[in-house]
């Protein structure tokens, strides 16, 4: 009689911390998510606002002097145990003087953040970044682009 308790004791705790582990790994997983969202949120809002910074402050360059400048680092989420990393994230230059940040984590689906200020990739293709991890340097110059100020980035 004794033994069938101890094997009944023995399963109930065994399925006990079965149910908690898998709880566990849910709540890790969406958190590694929630985590990775806001990393990539925050890293489009810090290139945002650091081109509308350079834009609405400086004049543009005279003919012959340097045009204004800004660096930003954006620091991007990275694949390891606990965290998601970005499958896809490019600058794209839009008509109109409209531009558009696209991304997607490894998890989800795509997403596309508008910019405030007219943003030109220098290459004239989108700045694809999908290989980078971590921080990630980019200049920010602004010029005079079809007749209007407008800022350039490119990855440095």
């Amino acid at each position: 009689m004794r033994t069938a308790k101890a094997v009944i004791r023995y399963v109930l705790a065994m399925t006990v911390a079965a149910t908690i582990l898998s709880v566990s790994l849910v709540a890790v997983e969406y958190t590694a998510s929630e985590r990775a969202e806001t990393d990539v949120e925050t890293a489009i809002h810090e290139l945002d606002s650091t081109a509308t910074e350079l834009y609405e402050s400086e004049p543009l360059a005279e003919r012959g002097q340097q045009p204004p400048r800004r660096m930003v680092t954006l620091s991007l989420p990275t694949d390891g145990i606990g965290s998601i990393g970005v499958d896809t994230f490019t600058i794209q230059s839009g008509t109109n003087g409209t531009s558009q940040v696209e991304y997607r984590l490894d998890d989800g689906e795509k997403q596309t953040q508008h910019l405030s200020v007219p943003v030109v990739v220098k290459s004239d293709v989108p700045l694809d970044m999908s290989d980078a991890r971590g921080d990630v340097h980019l200049s920010l110059t602004l010029i005079e682009h079809e007749g209007a100020p407008t800022v350039v980035v490119e990855r440095v």
